[in-house]
């Protein structure tokens, strides 16, 4: 009897409705800052800082997102854009006994074309917190140039997806 209701509490809780990763728009604004290196010694690390935009759009409600980069980019002396496509898996989400999900942690994966030839493609890990903000970091490499890009950026969304409301209640 006790393994009954275990069994039934147990696939109650897996069939709760997933608050993450829902099937709307999701728009992010970043903030980045790090390094562009080489890893040799003859070359000083160079500083990297970063603003941008991050629309994205769940193709698989509650685990993968896929959206868009475009950012600011200065390093080197130089202003530059960066464009190209991100993906965002979710790995773990992070619950509360009573309120639901707290945050979500995220693999990422990205490649972007630069206007100073920029050719990189990497990743990285993210959190989401409370579905309001991101910190994260990325790695990337530009083969055109030969460099590594490491930075870490923090995220606030800036269109929340969209919860389903019930059209009766006003």
């Amino acid at each position: 009897m006790t393994l009954a209701f275990t069994c039934m509490a147990v696939h109650g809780r897996s069939q709760q409705a997933e608050t993450e990763f829902t099937e709307s728009w999701l728009i992010t604004a970043k903030l980045g800052s790090g390094i562009n290196t080489n890893f040799r010694s003859g070359r000083p690390d160079l500083y990297v800082g970063s603003v941008g935009l991050n629309p994205q759009f769940a193709v698989v409600k509650g685990l993968l997102r896929v959206g868009a980069n475009a950012a600011a980019i200065y390093t080197d002396k130089k202003m530059s854009g960066l464009f190209g496509p991100t993906l965002a898996y979710r790995i773990k989400t992070f619950k509360t006994e009573n309120f639901g999900s707290i945050g979500n942690l995220q693999l990422l994966a990205e490649a972007n074309w630069g206007t100073n030839l920029q050719q990189m493609a990497g990743g990285g890990l993210a959190v989401e917190l409370l579905s309001l903000a991101q910190i994260g970091l990325s790695v990337q490499r530009d083969y055109k140039q030969n460099n590594w890009w490491l930075q870490t950026y923090i995220a606030i969304h800036l269109k929340k997806p969209s919860s389903q409301t019930d059209r009766y209640s006003r």
